[in-house]
């Protein structure tokens, strides 16, 4: 499971990006939120998370997880000898976790943690 999270101050904290696109003169909007990834590391990561098309709302605060749905298969390159998983930047997609978890941003000790949930459902 890769765990993001969406803080109370970047919640609606929607960027917006507008362009034309020069084949066909067709005026694009493309909106992004931040948030942060949990990838192993002491602290979570800020990343701008792509947001799905006319969402100009973004996720609301709280901590989801990465849906399968959006990684990928990235085609080999020439030469190349198999094909690489990644995800998929303009796909993604976030399923709210149905247990609070412990958040690693300062000013948050009011959730229980991850590891806490999965130890009380293994002795289960």
């Amino acid at each position: 499971m890769i765990k993001v999270e969406i803080p109370e101050g970047l919640e609606g904290q929607v960027e917006v990006f507008r362009w034309t696109n020069t084949q066909t003169g067709e005026l694009k909007t493309f909106f992004s939120q931040k948030a942060y990834v949990y990838n192993g590391g002491r602290y979570p990561e800020l990343f701008k998370l792509s947001l799905p098309d006319n969402d100009s709302q973004g996720y609301k605060a709280g901590f989801y997880e990465l849906c399968p749905s959006s990684i990928k298969i990235i085609p080999k390159k020439k030469g190349g000898t198999a094909d690489q998983l990644g995800i998929d930047p303009y796909n993604i997609k976030l399923l709210p976790l149905v247990q609070p978890v412990q958040s690693s941003l300062p000013n948050n000790q009011n959730h229980s943690s991850v590891d806490d949930l999965i130890n009380k459902a293994e002795k289960k």
